[in-house]
């Protein structure tokens, strides 16, 4: 029986050995006092994941670094069922600790118990896993979910409601007609919603958007789809640019550009201040713009605008739903076409997104489809 204290500590040393060799563990390791709670050994990546020295930590106790919303969760709490402990098995559970900084930290802990052998005091051996990134995609699913409900919800009450009058208004042309453009109008919203969510997937995967480029007038997309896009949010529009620009585009692609880019500027622009679409022509490259005005974007946000689902936090905080993907499909267009999008943003100016576009897409989509075929 002397030999088994003995045989412990060595595998609690050995859990931390990787630190003693100067490297940088994966996860976290700590072996606390099961009765105080006081962090008796720790490892450099636990340190590292909170940002205290490891002699800050050995002075503390896991009571103090734990969110007080989780203060049921503590890391010596020693599971309910007793037998469980005697039979060695290891514990889960997911919590926040209070960084340094104040800042919350999702991590998972799985820990076992040390029982008291002779003189020793039982402990909890523990290891601590990073779990921010895993908590922050749950968050991102779970607003996505709310957003789409919510979205798709509009459009099929429409629908639903417009065809339950159909059959009471069955006799009366005028409103059966004006009824069935209402179903065919949000019929097409929930499609579009639809379409945005597999182009999104693709863009994703790594996959390139499929496009039918055509000749066609830019100018003329421009005004179809600000005056549609005024019958909902007002006289919020203006155009500063030529009278016609022809090129080699997808007319539904720049829609969908345009759409996109309005929309956004709407959203988080100032209400009393309109929306700039200004166009200009530089050798054998189309620059079209989107201005708002209002609140800056965070710099810290700046290299995630175009990510899926990605949106800043002043976006979350206002309260304003919205996908995260709007700007993902700008930019999957934009490439699409051989293309680039830009974006600055400053105090007092607002945001400026720019998409520069070859006059000329059919070279580039060609190039594409030989691409695909060799793939």
């Amino acid at each position: 029986m002397d030999s088994l204290p003995k045989f412990l500590d060595q595998v609690i040393q050995s859990l931390m050995r990787t630190d003693e060799r100067g490297e940088l563990a994966a996860a976290g390791k700590a072996i606390v006092d099961v009765s105080s709670g006081r962090f008796l050994q720790v490892n450099k990546r636990f340190c590292e994941m909170l940002g205290y020295t490891t002699d800050e930590l050995l002075k503390m106790t896991t009571y103090e670094i734990t969110h007080p919303e989780d203060s049921k969760l503590i890391i010596n709490k020693i599971p309910e069922d007793v037998s469980s402990i005697s039979e060695g098995k290891v514990w889960n559970i997911e919590k926040r600790y209070l960084q340094k900084d104040g800042t919350p930290l999702w991590v998972m802990i799985s820990g076992a118990l040390y029982p008291a052998i002779a003189d020793q005091e039982p402990k909890v051996i523990a290891t601590i896993f990073d779990i921010a990134e895993k908590k922050l995609i749950e968050n991102l699913k779970d607003q996505f979910i709310n957003t789409l409900t919510h979205d798709l919800r509009t459009p099929l009450s429409v629908i639903d409601m417009s065809a339950q009058l159909l059959q009471l208004k069955s006799k009366e042309t005028a409103m059966v007609l004006k009824l069935a453009d209402r179903i065919l109008a949000n019929s097409k919203r929930c499609d579009s919603m639809i379409q945005d969510l597999l182009d999104t997937n693709r863009i994703r995967a790594g996959h390139g958007m499929s496009l039918h480029i055509e000749h066609c007038d830019l100018i003329s997309i421009i005004q179809e789809t600000m005056d549609e896009l005024s019958s909902l949010h007002g006289d919020r529009f203006i155009f500063n640019g030529p009278a016609s620009v022809k090129a080699y585009w997808s007319k539904k692609g720049i829609r969908r550009i345009l759409e996109n880019l309005c929309s956004n500027a709407i959203k988080y622009g100032a209400k009393n201040f309109p929306v700039l679409i200004s166009v200009d022509e530089v050798d054998s490259t189309i620059n079209l713009s989107a201005k708002n005005h209002g609140e800056p974007i965070p710099k810290e946000n700046m290299s995630s605008l175009f990510q899926q689902f990605s949106r800043a936090r002043s976006a979350q905080s206002s309260g304003k739903l919205g996908w995260g993907i709007g700007l993902t499909i700008v930019k999957g267009i934009t490439e699409a076409h051989c293309g680039e999008i830009k974006v600055r943003s400053a105090e007092q100016e607002g945001a400026v997104f720019t998409v520069s576009l070859p006059k000329d897409a059919r070279p580039c989509q060609k190039e594409r489809l030989n691409q695909n075929e060799k793939n």
